[in-house]
């Protein structure tokens, strides 16, 4: 029993850590902001209610998030909140799990495991761990970039099943697909750019479809956004961007959090902090830039300030629940932290 658990613990003791820290940091926290109006919502409704996509409910440019993240609330509604964290410490789980399959296309093993863990967890947009509606800012890419990496490796049927699940997820899959597609497009190879971007061409179809014939259906493209207010949203996305990122606002919160902090997570924080310093020795060396994968990331983040700026609802910040727009850039911020990182 003893070896048996000596394997385990050897074989598995990054996940084991990494699971450790999701419950730690999510069981308790329970549900906040719309989630509460959404509970109420549905729960008012009959099962029929919540089975049927009428043009008037908000959900119908993202079905399969619908059906598959918010049956909790009709389900669960306020009383069994601890639910609401586990399905949010499954998510994150294999999120970074499909993440790390992705880098680990491009970086060496501990690596991968790095930039995975970094771009689901980043505080930058910790919003995404805590708010139960906000789950497909990090499982919509995660899919994606599982689906990036199974067509890297020739396995196509199953990269155009998680491409349609990823596309289809949410309305935030698009600078994702089209960005990433730019990396098959570097390395000239136009058939597997031409079969990853085709369900986000699809997607894209349906929600203007939608938002053409259903009258009642929620507008999130700005009608009266002028070219000039657009080039506004357009500088004004990178400058938040940069500001929330590693301007005053990040440093500010990086205060506040350490102000706050608890007795437990000192005793956390030291004991990760032992390890890595243990594991450091062992690290391995970066590998060259690569170049595809940086014009790739590059991309998915100005095509999400491009997304913001047709709303012209969004600007970037670090506090909140309006943090977790951050998410694209923390996908690139993984990348070069993990590219840079010394062994």
């Amino acid at each position: 029993m003893l070896k048996i658990l000596e394997f385990i613990s050897a074989k598995y003791a990054q996940a084991i850590i990494i699971l450790f820290i999701l419950f730690y940091l999510i069981l308790g926290v329970g549900l906040h902001g719309d989630d509460y109006s959404s509970i109420l919502s549905i729960q008012h409704g009959s099962l029929t209610d919540f089975i049927s996509l009428n043009s008037d409910k908000f959900q119908i440019f993202g079905i399969l998030n619908y059906y598959l993240i918010w049956w909790a609330y009709y389900v669960f509604g306020h009383e069994y909140q601890v639910a609401y964290d586990i399905i949010k410490i499954a998510i994150h789980a294999v999120s970074i799990y499909l993440v790390f399959i992705f880098f680990k296309d491009y970086f060496s093993k501990d690596r991968a495991i790095l930039a995975s863990v970094v771009f689901i967890m980043y505080p930058l947009h910790d919003t995404t761990m805590y708010w139960y509606m906000t789950l497909f800012y990090i499982i919509t890419p995660a899919i994606i970039l599982f689906a990036h990496s199974l067509l890297r490796n020739d396995r196509t049927m199953l990269a155009i099943f998680f491409l349609v699940l990823g596309s289809m997820w949410h309305y935030s899959s698009p600078p994702y697909i089209f960005g990433l597609s730019v990396i098959f497009l570097f390395e000239k190879n136009f058939k597997k750019a031409i079969i990853f971007v085709t369900p986000g061409v699809l997607y894209v179809a349906y929600y203007f479809w939608i938002k053409l014939h259903y009258v009642g259906v929620e507008r999130r493209i700005d009608s009266d956004l002028s070219v000039l207010d657009f080039f506004k949203q357009m500088l004004i996305q990178p400058l938040s961007f940069l500001e929330s990122a590693i301007g005053p606002s990040y440093w500010l919160k990086v205060f506040y959090a350490i102000e706050s902090i608890s007795l437990v997570s000192v005793i956390i924080v030291a004991l990760i902090s032992v390890f890595a310093f243990i594991k450091i020795g062992s690290f391995s060396k970066a590998l060259n830039i690569s170049k595809s994968l940086y014009i790739g990331l590059i991309s998915v983040l100005i095509l999400s300030f491009g997304m913001y700026a047709l709303t012209g609802l969004y600007s970037h910040s670090a506090f909140n629940l309006g943090n977790r727009s951050t998410v694209y850039g923390s996908l690139f911020i993984a990348f070069l932290l993990v590219t840079f990182l010394p062994a």
